[in-house]
């Protein structure tokens, strides 16, 4: 059965490309994808272009490919470019030695924590799409969590740290004490001056009158 298959594709390549068959006139026919177009927007997602990334998948819809298998194959070429990332499981990858070659060159730019978190959210992705009422924001808003990973330009506010205080913030302050107002007494009550009493006359010492004989 499977030989079978690959006769009858073999025959419609030769149909469509004649005797000179490329590779780029192979999966035209085919309509599959390949991997530059995951390369590529894998370099918009770690620059932190967002906008090229939504760019590149709106090719791919025009071109007739599903959103769900385009981020099907997004979260199998992410695993691809981790398992490069150690000599141990190189082998894990089944693609040509040119490809594989690639894969190795471009599995440098990526860290790890990168690939496993884009693994991640391509394969939530994934489980999803049948059950999305809107199929292409889903894959959307995960290319911008993916483009989010490195580059953060959508951190939320919440998200976003507070700013740590300067050294001489954090130094404690000496409290200068502020000197305690004194508490005011009242005025004394004006004394009403005491009224003047007019002086009374002296008595003035009676004079002996010389008495006259009569």
């Amino acid at each position: 059965g499977a030989m079978r298959d690959a006769l009858s594709i073999f025959d419609q390549i030769v149909s469509f490309c004649g005797r000179n068959i490329t590779y780029q006139d192979t999966i035209k026919n085919l309509n599959v994808l390949d991997y530059e177009i995951y390369f590529k927007i894998t370099d918009a997602l770690l620059a932190g272009n967002y906008a090229e990334a939504l760019n590149i998948f709106d090719d791919v819809l025009k071109k007739g490919f599903e959103g769900g298998y385009f981020i099907n194959g997004l979260a199998s070429h992410y695993r691809d470019l981790l398992v490069c990332k150690d000599p141990n499981t190189i082998n894990l990858i089944e693609v040509g030695d040119k490809t594989k070659e690639k894969y190795l060159q471009f599995a440098q730019k990526c860290s790890v924590p990168f690939l496993f978190n884009a693994i991640q959210i391509a394969n939530s992705c994934d489980m999803s799409y049948r059950t999305s009422q809107n199929k292409r924001l889903l894959v959307e808003l995960s290319l911008l969590k993916i483009c989010n990973i490195s580059s953060s330009v959508f951190a939320l506010p919440q998200q976003q740290q507070a700013p740590k205080p300067s050294v001489a913030q954090s130094q404690p302050q000496p409290v200068v004490s502020k000197p305690v107002a004194q508490e005011q007494k009242p005025a004394p009550a004006p004394v009403a001056p005491k009224p003047i009493q007019p002086e009374q006359p002296k008595p003035q010492p009676v004079s002996n009158i010389p008495q006259t004989d009569g």
